[in-house]
């Protein structure tokens, strides 16, 4: 069991000394409070406190996390958030996307908050306080769940016994309703865009790369002469810094191009890269160099759908070309399976739970052939596949 010894400064030397057996402190005498205990390995560890009750109050915590298996080093704990924080995004391995996310929730609202505590004081509440601070749903859930995994990596380096972020029944947003644009839509959009991205405004409509994949291009990556494209990188900005990595998935993925793609994509190349160089950005900037995606989404996307004659208020993101790809091939009758390689899924599970509610003839394909089997015509057998015993 844990103790508390008390102890004085020492008159001469101006240190503290532990009071002699059965000798008491005397009135206005400068003393602290040394809480004592024994790790479960059996090493002695100490800590000082200015009141007897913290610490009274500390052997007590100290004590019954032993008994429940939850014992970390209480000094351990003592590292600020802000600080852990910041070795934590130094040595991540997460997307530049998510790292710029990562970036701005703890920058805007974590550290304000919680930057100055201890690992070790931080409560649930503390948790569902700053929740409670955020008043985007989207960016309040987010925000939880980047605290929730870089204090995941303080329970696993056993900094914390528990996650405080964790199990919170903070929940995630309603999904937003996917929006796909009309074939009117993206062609008067087209049309108003600069013609440097009129290719560009074609390919994420009818093939449903995301906007980074499409700036991360290179010619390298295109196979015109058998009508194929490879995605393998994508394009992100981190703290103002264009950058490349590797897709969302990880992964990189064939996308066959259908003839007249194929045609306006090499005449985009002889006007606006160099097919010879391998290395050139498929659609690169103005002004050199790769497009940043911000850039293109205020000086080109939104410039374009008003001059599109779409009302200010119902602007389309450019995302939505994406969903626009996956509803002009659900409408050209593609395989969801197909839809998904296409998009770059993991599973089919994302593609149906996305897009599930485009995909109208799913239940009802087949009924005709299924009628027809249960009113077969007369004098024919129907043939039932045979049953093992």
């Amino acid at each position: 069991m844990g103790s508390v010894v008390v102890q004085v400064r020492h008159p001469e030397t101006g240190g503290f000394v532990r009071l002699a057996k059965g000798e008491s402190p005397r009135p206005k005498q400068d003393r602290r409070y040394q809480a004592r205990w024994r790790e479960p390995s059996g090493k002695e560890k100490a800590k000082n406190f200015r009141a007897k009750a913290d610490a009274e109050a500390f052997i007590t915590r100290i004590e019954a996390d032993k008994q429940r298996g939850n014992y970390v080093d209480p000094r351990v704990g003592d590292v600020l958030l802000s600080d852990f924080i910041e070795s934590y995004l130094a040595t991540v391995d997460h997307s530049d996307s998510r790292m710029d996310f990562y970036e701005r929730a703890t920058r805007l609202y974590i550290l304000p908050a919680l930057g100055d505590r201890r690992l070790g004081s931080l409560t649930p509440q503390d948790t569902r306080d700053l929740a409670a601070s955020i008043e985007a749903p989207s960016m309040r859930y987010h925000t939880i769940k980047c605290l929730t995994a870089i204090l995941a990596r303080a329970v696993q380096d056993d900094i914390l016994p528990k996650n405080p972020a964790s199990g919170l029944g903070i929940k995630a947003p309603p999904r937003k309703e996917v929006r796909a644009l009309e074939l009117s839509e993206v062609e008067a959009i087209t049309e108003a865009m600069v013609p440097r991205y009129k290719a560009m405004v074609t390919l994420l409509a009818w093939r449903g790369l995301r906007i980074g994949e499409a700036c991360g291009l290179r010619v390298k990556d295109l196979d015109l002469m058998r009508g194929r494209l490879v995605v393998q990188r994508t394009a992100s900005e981190v703290a103002g810094v264009l950058t490349e990595h590797s897709t969302k998935t990880r992964k990189a993925r064939a996308i066959e191009l259908p003839r007249p793609l194929v045609d306006l994509l090499a005449a985009h190349l002889a006007e606006f890269s160099d097919p010879t160089d391998p290395e050139a950005h498929v659609f690169p900037a103005a002004e050199g160099g790769g497009t940043r995606p911000n850039n293109f989404r205020s000086r080109c996307w939104r410039p374009a759908c008003i001059a599109a004659g779409i009302p200010k208020d119902k602007l389309p993101a450019v995302h939505h070309l994406r969903h626009t790809a996956v509803a002009l091939n659900i409408a050209a009758g593609v395989n969801p399976l197909a839809i998904k390689e296409m998009v770059g899924h993991a599973n089919i599970t994302t593609t149906l739970d996305t897009y599930g509610h485009l995909f109208p003839s799913l239940q009802t394909e087949g009924l005709d052939a299924l009628a027809s089997m249960m009113t077969p015509k007369e004098g024919t057998v129907v043939q039932f596949p045979a049953q093992e015993a």
